[in-house]
């Protein structure tokens, strides 16, 4: 499988080589970035592209509609 981005969520060429690298050497991949950047958005499309529940990781309260994602790497 390889990550592509996705109709909501277009992704650079370096993140995808990032993305793919994870998933092939499967190895977590820490995202890190000021608030509001996309990282739980990155989190949901890599787990919807996988075809995985997305459970959050996140030390805050995320909002409703994240509370399912984050460490989704199989």
């Amino acid at each position: 499988m390889k990550f592509q981005g996705s109709q909501g969520y277009v992704a650079t060429p370096d993140l995808m080589l990032a993305v793919n690298a994870a998933i092939t050497l499967k190895r977590p991949l820490l995202i890190k970035g000021e608030p509001g950047t996309g990282k739980t958005m990155l989190a949901e499309e890599v787990a919807t592209a996988l075809g995985m529940p997305c459970c959050n990781g996140t030390s805050n309260p995320p909002p409703k509609r994240s509370r399912a994602c984050m460490n989704t790497m199989p």
